[in-house]
């Protein structure tokens, strides 16, 4: 899947939805994203897609989406896997008290089909 189809799977409603669920009280103001080239070249690294988010009290989050990799052809079940424990070992850190970003995973309830995770830039 090519970043423009990857872009067109994401509705900003629910990324709205699945943030503020993660930050009770909190407002999503802006969601950095369109299907411009431009905008996709801009929010690509080697291995992720990034699509920044701005809440209404100032703070930025990130939502980070693995993308596939033609030398890699994981499976779904192993990049999934990949990512969780990415997030619980960020979590565990941040827990501890050590300063990394604070980070959360895919609500299991979310009506998204992908397997993002959002992390706090502040």
């Amino acid at each position: 899947m090519n970043e423009p189809e990857l872009l067109s799977l994401l509705d900003p409603k629910i990324i709205s939805n699945d943030l503020e669920n993660y930050l009770p009280g909190q407002k999503v103001a802006k969601i950095h994203m369109n299907s411009t080239e431009n905008t996709i070249l801009s929010l690509e690294g080697s291995s992720n897609l990034l699509i920044k988010i701005n809440l209404e009290d100032g703070q930025t989050w990130f939502m980070r989406i693995r993308k596939r990799s033609a030398g890699r052809p994981y499976p779904d079940e192993v990049l999934r896997m990949n990512l969780e424990s990415e997030v619980a070992t960020c979590q565990a850190l941040f827990d501890g008290g050590v300063a990394v970003p604070q980070t959360f995973i895919r609500p299991r309830d979310s009506k998204r089909e992908l397997t993002p995770y959002f992390t706090h830039s502040n």
